[in-house]
């Protein structure tokens, strides 16, 4: 065979090549492009012959066995005609490189992200080979969102962020992706070792030898240093550096603080100690970057199975020792096919200019794709399981689903918790208002990170109206909330207020019982009526005095019975008259004496029969006194007794003594009641308003 053969879907020796570039890097896509030569005699080939299809160049080297380039035709151009043949271009690529081409917005949660790579690299279908040469273990990334970016730009933040790098093995009929991220994972180029010096030595052609090499060391960064900060560990000091001891001198730290180290993984309440050790691991990775750039040798080489990813054995040289390939950029170029003859001559030529790092260090390519930043607030809808209202944890986290969101089922699994923000949150106190499923939500994103959502508002739209009817009530400002689980149109708690000129008012509703408790005084000013109705009971416990004083009338309508018990006296003192008027039997009892004093005169009328009795005297006295009895009236002192009726007066005794000396009695005189005056009501304190000093 030539020394460079293409294979293609189009039948064999159709196409041939004439020149190569190929730009390889680790953790970079690599790029092959290729000048072929087609006979002008042949159809013009179309784009959609090769667009697409998979194709590879076998390079023979002098010894040993062919080395592939294999791809994807990704770009398909008709140059200009060369001779009898036709000139067409187009550049091989890997299957990775269609990951440039899908772009989405989704979430991933609960993966690590080597699960969330085999989900998308899955979406390739069977081009896709990964091998994996990956050390350790990776930490379930609880929540990871993939917003606005391509499948590629997402894969690769991903494997920048845990310091895992790639390159490609090449097969003549494949491809395979290999991941890495320690150097077990390469293996040496076939031969081994590089030898410097010239390629023609004692008249004998050798490939495996350096015709250039040069080792550079540079000055990096010594030393990282981040933080981050996690809400269910607030005093937890998240600091994480890694440094490295250089073989030379140091005049200073050289350290690089950035800040967040995004190592608190959003799950609170999960392991602090994993939080942690993943803000060592990503200082040791940006270490290791900075390691990578230290000492970079350059090399130019003639041997072919040299590739990106392998290491190599440097000999011949004061620089000797192992290297590891990171990028290089090889130029081929055959000279034969210029005229009728298809027979090639000896004008290949084949360069590799590679870049390389010391074979121990832990390299690491630089992290070069951007964080996807969300410019601006967005908004969402909460969600939670079928069934409830409200879905919540400890910390007052709710769920959303953006309405970029294609794959979310609306439930409780379709975001991770997001923190919300309140109008005050303080220790034990502040204002709370938790966002209730279905409720649309203002979300931004700290530091623009789309792994970082917090809730910081909330909106209404055509589902969700407001309370109160726009534009009709727009003085109307409040609180209304809603009764759940299961609560109606009418079942609310609400505060509201109207500042409509003239009618301004506030309305509080309690939709079942209403608690208040004061500490200290109760102020109450109502400067006109005041209205107060309770359907069943009402209940009032003065635990001291109480004082209750009308200006004007006071009017108690009572349908029931009124029980009135006293621990002490009653005083009441009237400037008018007093008015009873008692339907039934009127009962008045004192435990001790009992005295009806009246500054005129006094009338005692009942309706039918009136007994007066005392247990031991009864006194009467007055200037005049009148006995007047319709029928009769009869006077009784054991036997003796004096009967005055119409037929007569009637005297019985046992002796009747009239003008046989002895004396009357005297009555005593009534005491004259004298009840205290009751006590005037204390000054009502003033209901002032604190801040305008009652104004």
């Amino acid at each position: 065979m030539n020394e460079a053969e293409f294979k293609s879907p189009l039948p064999n020796e159709e196409l041939l090549f004439q020149r190569l570039l190929a730009r390889e890097e680790l953790g970079r896509l690599p790029e092959f492009r290729l000048d072929l030569l087609r006979r002008s005699a042949l159809k013009p080939l179309q784009a959609k012959q090769l667009l697409g299809k998979t194709a590879a160049l076998a390079i023979q080297p002098v010894k040993g066995k062919l080395r592939h380039l294999h791809g994807h035709i990704t770009q398909f151009e008709r140059g200009a005609g060369q001779g009898i043949y036709d000139v067409y271009r187009i550049v091989l690529r890997p299957w990775l490189w269609q990951l440039t081409l899908g772009a989405d917005c989704r979430v991933f949660q609960d993966k690590t992200v080597v699960q969330i790579l085999d989900a998308i690299f899955a979406e390739y279908g069977s081009s896709g080979r990964v091998e994996k040469k990956l050390n350790g273990s990776f930490n379930t990334r609880p929540y990871t969102v993939q917003y606005r970016e391509s499948d590629f730009a997402f894969v690769s933040r991903l494997m920048e962020e845990e310091g895992i790098y790639y390159f490609f093995k090449h097969e003549a009929a494949q491809h395979t992706l290999v991941l890495c991220n320690s150097p077990t994972g390469h293996q040496p180029v076939e031969g081994d070792k590089l030898a410097y010096g010239p390629a023609l030595k004692g008249g004998d052609y050798r490939e495996d030898l350096l015709d250039h090499w040069s080792l550079a060391h540079l000055l990096q960064s010594l030393k990282y240093t981040t933080t981050d900060y996690a809400a269910e560990a607030p005093t937890t000091d998240m600091k994480a550096n890694a440094e490295r001891t250089p073989s030379y001198p140091k005049p200073n730290d050289w350290e690089v603080f950035d800040y967040p180290g995004n190592h608190d993984d959003y799950a609170m309440g999960s392991n602090m100690s994993a939080k942690l050790q993943t803000g060592k691991d990503r200082a040791k990775f940006e270490v290791n970057r900075f390691e990578s750039l230290h000492a970079v040798g350059t090399g130019v080489t003639p041997y072919r199975p040299l590739a990106v990813g392998m290491t190599f054995a440097l000999t011949d040289h004061p620089d000797a020792a192992s290297f590891l390939v990171t990028s290089s950029i090889t130029e081929m170029a055959y000279g034969g096919y210029q005229g009728g003859d298809e027979e090639a001559n000896d004008s290949t030529r084949y360069v590799c200019r590679f870049n390389c790092v010391p074979k121990e260090v832990a390299f690491l390519p630089q992290a070069v794709t951007p964080t996807p930043v969300v410019r601006g607030p967005q908004t969402a809808v909460v969600t939670g399981p079928k069934g409830d209202e409200i879905h919540t944890d400890k910390y007052g986290r709710v769920k959303v689903q953006f309405h970029w969101d294609r794959e979310g089922k609306k439930d409780e699994k379709s975001s991770c918790w997001v923190r919300v923000a309140h109008p005050w949150a303080g220790k034990g106190f502040g204002m709370v208002a938790l966002p209730r499923i279905g409720d649309e939500v203002v979300v931004e994103f700290l530091e623009g990170n789309p792994d970082r959502p917090l809730i910081t508002g909330r909106v209404y739209n055509e589902i969700n109206k407001h309370p109160w009817e726009l534009p009709a009530q727009a003085t109307v400002s409040g609180i209304r909330t809603h009764s759940s689980k299961g609560g109606g149109a009418d079942n609310f708690n609400e505060l509201r207020f109207d500042d409509k000129k003239g009618s301004e008012y506030v309305w509080m509703q309690a939709q079942k019982d209403y608690h208040r408790l004061v500490k200290n005084d109760a102020h109450d000013t109502v400067k006109n009526d005041r209205w107060s109705e309770v359907i069943k009971n009402s209940q009032t416990k003065i635990g001291e005095n109480y004082t209750f004083s009308v200006g004007k009338v006071s009017t108690v309508s009572l349908k029931g019975d009124t029980h009135l018990k006293l621990g002490a006296d009653l005083n009441s003192a009237l400037t008018g008259a007093l008015n009873v008027k008692v339907g039934g039997a009127t009962a008045i009892k004192g435990d001790t004496s009992v005295a009806l004093t009246s500054g005129a005169s006094m009338d005692f009328n009942a309706g039918a029969g009136m007994n007066l009795t005392a247990a031991s005297f009864m006194n009467a006295k007055a200037i005049k006194i009148v006995l007047d009895a319709g029928m009769e009236l009869c006077i009784k002192a054991g036997a003796s007794f004096i009967t005055l009726n119409a037929s007569g007066v009637t005297i019985q005794g046992p002796i009747v003594k009239i003008n046989s000396g002895g004396a009357a009695g005297s009555a005593k005189e009534a005491a004259k009641a004298s009840p205290p005056a009751p006590k005037e009501p204390g000054d009502q304190a003033k209901n002032e308003d604190p801040l305008a000093g009652g104004k």
